[in-house]
């Protein structure tokens, strides 16, 4: 039996060996968009696993040991601005990228690489700081990211992830340190219209999602 090594909302990561993870969906997918993404940031020096081998519903990738950063801060509080700034840098480069011509989103108009789904627990401490989890990437705005890391750390129920709301707090202020809040709150309403239809939010959540969007001040 393949070893458990992480549990999303909805797919799993098993160990293959000391190199390689399955990272397992729980219904079948098209990948295409995922790994055209992650090709691409990978090609632009970006730190993203290699994708090895694709099914119906998983994929082979190169194996990241080392805590999310999540769990890091839980771990540790005070490095919260360490990491605050790390995922900021995290941003901007992934922002920086050109999105390959068949990615596409309803977040606006732009061609830059989008994750849209960058948060501490998409962040993976091993050797470098590595970023997972690319199901949702697209093309667009570049401040729709950091707009989305906002979003979600204000709606998510982090203390279901061991972290203190008020440590998560002192994180997103110092991230958005690094980000013109002006330009990301104009990102919000797209936004939120994706998330308030991903079937992996909780009505919790959606009801969260729409009282921030309506004032995230």
């Amino acid at each position: 039996m393949m070893e458990l090594l992480a549990r999303g909302r909805d797919a799993q990561v098993y160990a293959l060996d000391s190199h390689r993870v399955l990272r397992q969906f729980d219904a079948p997918r098209d990948l295409r968009r995922e790994v055209a993404a992650m090709e691409c940031a990978r090609a632009a020096g970006l730190p993203v696993p290699a994708v090895h081998e694709v099914t119906v519903d998983g994929m082979v990738l190169d194996r990241v040991d080392g805590p999310t950063m999540f769990e890091a801060l839980a771990a540790d509080p005070s490095t919260a601005r360490q990491h605050a700034a790390t995922l900021a840098e995290l941003h901007h480069r992934v922002g920086a990228v050109a999105a390959p011509a068949e990615l596409f989103t309803d977040v606006g108009e732009g061609d830059a690489l989008l994750h849209l789904d960058l948060h501490p627990g998409n962040v993976i401490l091993g050797s470098v700081p590595t970023i997972i989890d690319w199901t949702n990437a697209a093309r667009g705005p570049a401040d729709a990211d950091p707009a989305v890391c906002w979003l979600l750390l204000r709606v998510v129920a982090v203390d279901d992830l061991g972290v203190r709301p008020a440590l998560v707090e002192t994180f997103l202020e110092a991230f958005l340190e690094s980000f013109d809040r002006d330009a990301l709150a104009g990102q919000l309403a797209a936004i939120a219209r994706l998330r308030l239809v991903d079937p992996n939010m909780s009505p919790v959540e959606r009801d969260r999602i729409r009282r921030f969007v309506a004032d995230p001040w």
